[in-house]
């Protein structure tokens, strides 16, 4: 076993410690915004971890550094595994962790706490979900680090990837550890050592090109053959370069196995052979490298929240995330916010809840309310703009001024808060009813290339783009869902609309605008 240094032992504390009592605390970096109810020290080293893992992620990715990401991926770290169902009470008792891309709120979800638990996804509506078991090598750093992968990849890495590629290399640097002076990645995740060391045996060409559904034995044997791959890819330079015109060959439509041996210069079979073999060398060997120097401390701001977050800020995030609450959810809300007068925070959080029931009127006069005590509010501008775009759908005789009212809100939210992509997404909404244009489109492209992480917003770009007969950007637009790893309704219906592109042809209609819910 490894002695790690003490800059690790204060991050695996602040991962996997009980959290502290007291106010929610919210840091921000250029990259993320993390709450917590935990002490500060520990939130900066979390929020460093996090930093330095993003920066690995560059480096194994030839991805430059650019300037500050508006586009900052919210992170709340909870309380327990059942804290998951303050923020989605509807989904299953063993989801302990999931990841959700909405226009509004692009966020992971991820307990901190002691005791090991498996991880299996699958995806329904905009949310990647978690499961969980008895047994594992997972920590809720490795789970949090997975699901980073697959949001960079979508803001980095755009086409086609396989789902062996991308669920391998996100199981390959998920175990990343970091020390004061080293990275460490490849390590093994414990649970799918348990099957590398099983008498069962997946075929390589299962992975590259499975066919049907998996079982759930399949399911753990498929992931611990695409890390293996991966990490036999990685293992030198060769193989490295080999895996890259490999993928190449896929996005450019290539099948998976007959462009196979032109890439590696060996047959299917051959390779897995080699893989065996490497496996019983190499398979708890992880690879090092010097650490980056930290960011300055000056680059994350850490907040303490108002009181009232105490009790709202999860069903705050719960609003967000909702499409068909009950009012007797909005009551509940609006009545605790009401113990905090003058908090603007506390009162918006009613007014989404309150649009979360689907009374758009009623949202509107709660942030009208909001707006009269400040009225640059850029989150309370938004979110009238979206409750009068979402009236205006309601209510053909009055959509036209509806959509009017919510450009001329949400142009001014933009104004004020131009690093919030969702408010330009919003501002493209209100244009619904009008001919596409190029301006329009502009709008919409500049929004996904934001935002790639959101299906509803590469839906309805990608169908505005046919619309306007611009077919081959469509199909590039939905590429990276249509073949996104975690394969779930938004994915489908990318993948019937990809099609459509190709035959430039306009897309069904069930297939375009918001996704599903969880």
């Amino acid at each position: 076993m490894k002695i790690f240094a003490s800059f690790l032992l204060a991050v695996v504390l602040a991962f996997a410690g009980p959290a502290h009592a007291g106010k929610w605390l919210r840091a921000e970096s250029p990259n993320f915004i993390v709450y917590g109810e935990r002490d500060e020290s520990s939130l900066r080293e979390v929020i460093q971890s996090l930093e330095q893992f993003d920066v690995v992620l560059r480096q194994l990715g030839g991805v430059r550094r650019t300037e500050e990401n508006g586009n900052k991926l919210e992170i709340y770290l909870l309380r327990n595994k059942a804290a998951p169902r303050e923020v989605a009470p509807g989904i299953d008792q063993d989801i302990f962790a999931f990841y959700s891309a909405r226009p509004d709120l692009i966020a992971a979800f991820v307990p901190f706490a002691s005791g090991d638990t498996t991880r299996e996804t699958y995806t329904t509506g905009g949310s990647r979900i978690v499961r969980s078991s008895a047994f594992s090598g997972f920590d809720g750093q490795d789970v949090l680090f997975h699901e980073y992968v697959h949001h960079f990849m979508f803001a980095h890495m755009p086409g086609a990837h396989p789902q062996w590629w991308s669920e391998g290399f996100a199981e390959f640097v998920g175990t990343t550890e970091i020390t004061a002076q080293r990275v460490e990645l490849g390590h093994v995740p414990q649970v799918r050592a348990e099957w590398l060391k099983s008498e069962l045996f997946m075929p390589l060409e299962t992975i590259l090109k499975p066919t049907g559904e998996l079982s759930d034995r399949e399911i753990g044997l498929f992931y611990a053959k695409s890390w293996l791959f991966v990490h036999y890819l990685f293992s030198t330079p060769e193989r490295r370069s080999a895996g890259r015109a490999y993928l190449d060959a896929i996005n450019a439509g290539g099948d998976p196995i007959a462009v196979f041996q032109p890439a590696f210069g060996k047959t299917v079979q051959e390779v897995d052979g080699e893989l065996r073999r490497y496996q019983g060398q190499n398979m708890l060997r992880g690879f090092g490298f010097q650490r980056a120097a930290p960011i300055p401390d000056s680059a994350i701001v850490i907040t303490r929240l108002p009181d009232s977050m105490e009790d709202l800020l999860l069903a705050g995030v719960r609003a967000r995330l909702g499409r068909s609450e009950r009012p007797e959810f909005a009551a509940r809300i609006r009545g605790i916010a009401a113990r905090y007068p003058g908090d603007a925070q506390a009162a918006l959080t009613a007014a989404w809840a309150t649009y979360a029931t689907g009374d758009f009127a009623g949202t509107v006069t709660a942030v009208d309310a909001v707006l009269a005590a400040k009225p640059d509010h850029p989150d309370a501008l938004c979110l009238k703009g979206l409750a009068l775009i979402s009236a205006a759908a309601a209510a053909p005789d009055t959509r036209q001024a509806r959509n009017a009212e919510a450009r001329r809100v949400l142009a001014r939210a933009n104004c004020l808060a131009p690093e919030r992509t969702h408010m330009l997404f919003r501002y493209g909404q209100t244009f619904q009813d009008e001919p596409v244009t190029e301006n329009l489109l502009n709008v919409l492209r500049l929004s996904n290339q934001l935002a790639p992480q959101v299906p509803e917003i590469t839906l309805y770009t990608a169908r505005l783009l046919m619309a306007a007969g611009q077919f081959e950007e469509a199909a590039k637009v939905l590429t990276p869902l249509a073949y996104s790893a975690h394969r779930g309704r938004s994915a489908e219906r990318a993948l019937v609309m990809r099609a459509s592109a190709l035959r430039r042809e306009q897309p069904p209609a069930d297939t375009g605008g918001e996704d599903d819910a969880e």
